[in-house]
């Protein structure tokens, strides 16, 4: 069975991604400006477990904007990998506790 989607829908669809992309390029920035020291605390005094995770997610977040700005499966793949972590990506890590 075939069935079409109404282009009303397609295109709905396609501003409901921008919308989130929005809300994942202003998370990118927040993870730039946290490296950079602009939010309140000294990036490189921070645990590195914070480090790595404001670089995995800073990549994370870049990738699902960009992905979802351009219509991109990259895009949606990351936003999977990224939404499906119990906590976050180094969970039980514990090297990075220290």
């Amino acid at each position: 069975m075939n069935t079409v989607i109404p282009p009303v829908l397609l295109k709905l669809s396609k501003y409901i991604l921008w919308i989130v992309a929005l809300f994942y390029a202003y998370g990118a920035l927040v993870h730039i400006l946290n490296i950079l020291g602009l939010t309140g605390f000294e990036w490189l005094k921070a645990p590195l477990k914070w480090q790595v995770l404001d670089v995995v997610y800073l990549v994370l977040d870049v990738v699902v904007a960009i992905g979802f700005f351009l219509s991109l499966d990259g895009g949606v793949y990351c936003f999977l990998c990224g939404s499906g972590q119990p906590d976050h990506p180094l969970y039980g890590v514990q090297i990075l506790d220290h």
